[in-house]
């Protein structure tokens, strides 16, 4: 659903996500990223869904922000 939230997709945790390049430790990046699924099933709970072609373009974008700055 669409600006139903804080985010441009619904209620904003595709910009809460925790990425690799956060600076957490594995210990961190797992809560953090469990915290992040949690509060997406809450979301789904809640009646608030993300069009399945908006997903598609978030993971794009974390594919390449995620891509910049690896040496090959």
């Amino acid at each position: 659903m669409t600006g139903s939230g804080t985010g441009e997709h619904g209620d904003g945790a595709e910009e809460r996500a925790p990425g690799p390049s956060d600076g957490r430790d594995d210990a961190g990046y797992a809560a953090a990223f469990r915290r992040a699924v949690e509060e997406g099933l809450a979301s789904l709970d809640r009646g608030r869904r993300v069009p399945m072609e908006d997903v598609r373009g978030i993971i794009k974008e974390w594919v390449r922000q995620c891509g910049r700055g690896r040496k090959a």
